[in-house]
């Protein structure tokens, strides 16, 4: 009898642990096939990053919002954008609704579900959520909410908001927020992107007003040229053309000794003086003290003494107040019948707004040589210049590729291609190129770059040179792969 409990005993015993041991099987089993889905799913979301990413973002967030609407049956959903200046979250697409229909577009951080989100940098999600809650929508009834954030390096570039009729279940949750982390990667590229092209657009826009402004100036400087040439050979028109002058240039008169004999109203009114009191004033009136003091301004006045006319020159001077000024103007020493100069007469222009932007955009184009790698070619892609940006990322020095071609930065069978082909005969047609292009460094190793090539037309329209602005994505590309 005690063999027999003993063997039932044990008999339960064994029973019971291959019931625990199936159980654990189903678990394990599940848990693959949970993996087996998120990677799966994980995949297919990548792919439709890789194939939008360079999609507008108002665009790129309905195509994700339309993926996760038929991922999860969503009823509601809202793509969410930051504003970190303004520390707020802003819609930008919506399903099931759209951005102008939205009961509240945007959250400040720590305000309501999104916001609160946002500031944790947590996802957050709630079941039988009430009637009404901070959401972007109005909602009645109950349902799960999820809200994921964007996070890339520990920081927040949007949101991504779902309304369910029912609870998601957990892997549901963990693709959602695995998807988020690519997307963050994603927004942060896109605006890097827009960010660029905008500041390109704008460099292109004011080197064109800068070309325009030019010939302007070169075409009014013939003018006066023209004018002073007619002074000299027609002295009977004379008093003509200097009302002509007067009218439309900044004039003053010196002696030889730079004190001033005359002047025009525009001349007095750009320096902020009174016509009337600058006679018989020195000319040093209108430099910083250090110019005026300088040899080389010593030597200016010495060259207008012995007859030498001092023309298309840029000036800087000062008004009575002590602003900046800048002048292209002609000194011109007047000469009596003898040959012998007696006064100095001046023609200017102000030039003041056209140099602040030339100084600007020089600015500018320090800026983009300090954020970006750049290289400059002919339009047979000859190589005449790039950056140490540029030389850092490729491996050369500059004296290595200067001259060569641009095909030394690509393999032999791509620069073979007609793809290749095709970008230099677009260039060449002063077409603009955008995208991104695996190239070649010096050690053979390859990298990934998203570039543009922009071609810089003459005051014609014609192309003459083309300019490449470029940024090393590699680790973003090694990101999305082992994604």
């Amino acid at each position: 009898m005690t063999n027999f409990i003993d063997n039932h005993q044990a008999l339960s015993s064994s029973h019971v642990e291959l019931q625990a041991l199936k159980q654990e099987l189903i678990e394990q089993q599940r848990n693959m096939e949970d993996r087996l889905w998120l990677e799966a799913n994980l995949s297919r979301f990548d792919e439709l990053i890789r194939l939008n990413y360079d999609k507008d973002i108002p665009t790129f967030a309905n195509i994700v919002l339309e993926y996760f609407a038929g991922l999860t049956n969503a009823t509601h959903e809202a793509f969410f954008v930051v504003d970190a200046e303004r520390e707020l979250v802003e819609a930008v697409g919506g399903y099931g609704c759209t951005v102008e229909t939205m009961e509240k577009t945007y959250f400040h951080f720590g305000e309501g579900i999104v916001g609160q989100a946002v500031k944790s940098q947590k996802l957050i999600s709630l079941d039988q959520i009430p009637m009404r809650i901070a959401t972007s929508v109005y909602h009645t009834g109950t349902a799960f909410l999820v809200v994921s954030p964007f996070i890339f390096n520990q920081v927040v570039y949007g949101a991504i908001e779902l309304i369910t009729l029912e609870k998601l279940p957990n892997r549901y949750i963990e693709l959602i927020k695995r998807c988020s982390q690519s997307l963050a990667v994603s927004l942060q590229s896109i605006i890097t992107n827009q960010k660029t092209r905008l500041l390109l657009e704008e460099s292109i826009q004011k080197t064109e007003e800068l070309q325009a402004q030019s010939e302007e100036l070169r075409q009014n400087m013939e003018e006066l040229h023209a004018i002073q040439d007619e002074l000299n050979r027609k002295d009977a028109e004379m008093t003509g053309w200097i009302h002509a002058v007067n009218e439309t240039l900044a004039v003053v008169e010196f002696n030889m000794n730079g004190r001033i004999i005359n002047v025009n109203q525009k001349f007095a009114k750009l320096l902020e003086y009174d016509a009337e009191d600058l006679i018989g004033r020195n000319h040093h009136i209108f430099l910083t003290k250090e110019y005026a003091n300088s040899t080389e301004y010593q030597e200016f006045w010495q060259s207008l003494q012995q007859g030498q006319t001092q023309f298309n020159a840029e000036f800087h001077r000062v008004t009575r107040t002590g602003q900046d000024v800048w002048l292209t103007a002609t000194y011109t020493p007047v000469k009596d019948a003898n040959g012998v100069p007696f006064k100095v007469l001046k023609l200017s222009m102000d030039v003041t707004d056209r140099k602040k932007m030339t100084v600007d955009i020089a600015n500018q184009m320090a800026s983009i040589n300090q954020s970006f790698a750049v290289i400059e070619f002919d339009l047979d892609s000859t190589i005449k210049y790039a950056n140490e940006n540029f030389l850092a990322a490729i491996g050369y020095s500059l004296e290595e590729i200067v001259g060569k071609k641009h095909k030394i930065f690509v393999t032999a069978q791509h620069a073979q291609s007609a793809e290749y082909k095709q970008l230099w005969d677009n260039l060449r047609k002063g077409e603009f190129q955008r995208g991104e292009f695996e190239r070649i460094t010096k050690k053979g190793s390859s990298i990934w770059i998203s570039a543009s090539y922009n071609p810089i037309k003459d005051a014609t329209g014609k192309p003459y040179k083309v300019v490449k602005y470029l940024m090393d994505i590699t680790h973003l590309k090694a990101a999305f792969t082992t994604k």
